[in-house]
């Protein structure tokens, strides 16, 4: 048996971080919508602060196809409110052109001061399959 060593600096226990809920969490209790948990910048950014209050490292800001926040918009307006937790942003290859996609994470990653880590998601979306840029002269 191989032991695999932490590569975590300072982190010798296992690691448990928290949800913001920006695409949906409506629910209290299964099956029982509670429209107060629907997604909202109040809602979730609440749930940010109270992470980071007690004790949560990590926090994740998913992506998703349903009505919600929008990722990278929230994580941006969560670098004011907020000053230790890492803001782990979701965010799906090929929903945004990727220089632009670079640009904004760089931005984000100051704003937070290094504290921004991301979660790749793959996806089918043209950007992620395209081998060459589109002539501006061919959109309308």
């Amino acid at each position: 048996m191989s032991i695999v060593p932490i590569t975590s600096a300072g982190l010798n226990a296992l690691e448990v971080s928290w949800f913001s809920a920006l695409c949906s969490d409506d629910y209290q209790y299964l099956g029982m919508p509670d429209g107060a948990l629907r997604s909202s910048w109040e809602h979730c950014s609440q749930i940010v602060q109270k992470s980071e209050a007690n004790g949560f490292r990590n926090i994740l800001c998913p992506s998703s196809y349903q009505v919600g926040q929008d990722t990278l918009s929230f994580v941006a307006g969560c670098a004011p409110i907020t000053d230790n937790i890492n803001m782990l942003a979701a965010i799906r290859c090929g929903e945004m052109h990727p220089i632009m996609l670079a640009r904004t994470v760089a931005t984000l990653d100051h704003m937070l001061k290094g504290r921004l880590t991301l979660n790749v998601i793959s996806s089918d979306f043209p950007w992620s399959k395209r081998t060459k840029p589109i002539p501006l002269s061919t959109i309308s």
